[in-house]
């Protein structure tokens, strides 16, 4: 029996389009005498069967292409990020492999308590969304000072720096740190207001801040922190208990926005469930107040975030979240000033 000229698989992966011809070639193949389906002139049909009768070659192409459809989703589907701890910075970085071009930056400082770990599904996903997200620690006790910020993150700045021409060849990403954001949880957010403060007297340029739910324990005005940079702020709705005792003593999220005098926006998640610490993802903070675990929420604050970085802009910010009216915990508002 002929079986057709050989076909060779190429040494790189083919397209699904080269399958299909691979699977035309097969069908023109000489075959057997077409078995006549008339019951009324041929009651009884043979049971033997070639390579290129209907039903099997039907089958045999839809084999192929099931198998290499497959193939095909599994070569298309995105590399995790990369988890790096940036040495002499106490500092987490997270890398989607890229493919050379520029990469904007968000570093963002953990509230107190937290660690890095704490926040690895919000930097995962914003790092899937082409940003290369760091995530800052810091003793907490530097909080409350001012004139300890600024070291902290500049420490980080230079850190950055030193390792772009690593990560690029490991990574394949070339860190744009003209297009950097800085940004924060609780007193993680209000450090980073007060490093955006001392940039002019450093070396470090920022496009913007982004923030989640930024806190400062005192209560007041606090002009200090109204920028020339764009602001971000996402903010829950509400705070549960003793949350809200402790926050609202001071100046939240809310606060912040109110009192800017800078360009801003403000994203509100409705749902009451979204709580000040629901940004982490870690497993045991079930006994911290303003707590509750919201399946899918620090993804996709982190999502949103990384849609401001890169865009760059918080036109771009709103034009891609204009508001949303379902219901459910991920709903949220948008404000503009």
């Amino acid at each position: 029996m002929t079986l057709g000229p050989r076909v060779h698989a190429p040494a790189n992966p083919l397209r699904l389009s080269t399958y299909y011809s691979l699977i035309s070639e097969v069908s023109e193949r000489p075959s057997a005498p077409p078995i006549n389906t008339d019951i009324n002139s041929h009651p009884i049909q043979s049971h033997h069967r070639h390579l290129s009768d209907p039903p099997r070659k039907m089958l045999f192409s839809s084999l192929i292409v099931s198998a290499l459809a497959a193939l095909s989703v599994a070569q298309t589907t995105p590399p995790a990020p990369a988890s790096v701890a940036i040495r002499n910075a106490n500092a987490q970085a997270y890398i989607k492999p890229g493919n050379g071009g520029k990469t904007p930056v968000l570093v963002f400082a953990v509230g107190t308590s937290f660690g890095a770990t704490d926040y690895k599904d919000f930097a995962e996903a914003s790092a899937k969304n082409d940003v290369v997200t760091v995530i800052l620690n810091y003793d907490t006790g530097t909080f409350k000072n001012d004139a300890k910020f600024g070291p902290s993150f500049n420490n980080l700045y230079w850190a950055l720096r030193s390792n772009a021409a690593s990560w690029k060849s490991t990574y394949n990403v070339d860190l744009d740190l003209s297009n950097l954001w800085v940004g924060g949880h609780s007193a993680g957010g209000r450090a980073a207001l007060a490093w955006a403060r001392s940039l002019s007297a450093g070396n470090a340029t920022i496009k913007g801040l982004a923030s989640w739910d930024p806190v400062d324990s005192k209560a007041g005005a606090i002009g200090a922190y109204s920028l020339q940079y764009p602001q971000a702020i996402l903010i829950p709705s509400s705070y549960a208990g003793a949350c809200g005792s402790q926050i609202n003593t001071g100046n939240n999220g809310a606060s912040f926005f109110r009192q800017t005098t800078s360009p801003a926006v403000q994203l509100t998640y409705t749902a009451a469930d979204v709580q000040h610490n629901s940004l982490s993802s870690s497993g045991s903070l079930g006994q911290l107040v303003c707590y509750k675990k919201v399946a899918g929420f620090p993804a996709d604050a982190g999502t949103k975030l990384a849609s401001l970085v890169k865009g760059g802009s918080l036109d771009a910010f709103v034009a891609a979240f204009p508001g949303n009216t379902a219901a459910g915990p991920l709903s949220y508002a948008v404000a503009r000033k």
